[in-house]
């Protein structure tokens, strides 16, 4: 069982990259909440648009359709760029860390 200076290292070195990993996690989740409206739009669109004939309305759930699509590949994408961020400064920090010890 790791002693509680472990956990006080553990939690000095993530700290600073807290905020880049909460980003990502809400990015993910408002990602996935947007991916669960394409089965409401296309139950919309077989339920009442088509047997209607509501061409109007067709042409509003193709555009939903596509924002919601672009919109969630958005969403998981800057879900990614955060996380490679943090990364690339986890690393930076990594490799700079001896030189900080030494000064």
């Amino acid at each position: 069982m790791p002693s509680v200076s472990e956990w006080r290292w553990l939690y000095r070195q993530v700290r600073p990259f807290l905020a880049y990993e909460f980003g990502s996690i809400v990015l993910i989740l408002a990602a996935s909440a947007l991916s669960l409206t394409s089965p409401l739009l296309m139950k919309w669109l077989i339920d009442s648009i088509l047997p209607q004939h509501a061409w109007r309305d067709l042409i509003l759930v193709a555009v939903l359709y596509f924002a919601v699509n672009i919109g969630g590949h958005g969403l998981r994408d800057g879900s990614l760029a955060r996380r490679a961020i943090a990364g690339s400064r986890r690393a930076r920090r990594n490799r700079e860390a001896p030189w900080r010890d030494r000064a």
